[in-house]
């Protein structure tokens, strides 16, 4: 396994009503990061929201529809066929303080949210389907 570096630092606004995932996509392409992670800060008016079935080998997923605030995001950037990919967790709370988390799937509409991405640089990570578990796990390119 070869030692990574950090490289660029990067904190950028999501515009509203933009897909959260989409935007981070949009993020790594328009500044040629292959490799991050980052952590995500803001509000959230609809957000979906997934578990991974292990026995089923699928995520399943539902939809918040509420106004709530991200508590904590993070994730990170890797590669699929030479475009980002973006593999996050999250925690959302409501007025009440009620809070919801678990994967993060697309679409997940912000109303105002803040990036902080930490580029990975000196190696490079490529999502592939592992078949015993059915998820899609991390390999080092180098």
């Amino acid at each position: 396994m070869n030692t990574s570096h950090s490289g660029r630092h990067l904190i950028l606004p999501i515009p509203p009503e933009s897909d959260l995932i989409e935007s981070i996509v949009s993020v790594c392409r328009a500044n040629s990061i292959k490799t991050a992670v980052f952590t995500v800060m803001g509000s959230i008016v609809s957000a979906t929201i997934g578990v991974y079935d292990q026995k089923q080998q699928v995520s399943v997923t539902h939809i918040e529809k509420t106004a709530t605030e991200v508590v904590s995001c993070l994730g990170n950037v890797t590669q699929q066929n030479d475009s980002p990919v973006v593999t996050a967790k999250i925690v959302l709370a409501d007025m009440t303080g009620s809070t919801t988390a678990g994967h993060l799937f697309s679409p997940t509409i912000v109303t105002h949210a803040e990036i902080a991405i930490q580029e990975i640089v000196d190696v490079t990570f490529k999502r592939t389907h592992d078949s015993e578990t059915g998820l899609s796990t991390i390999e080092q390119l180098y």
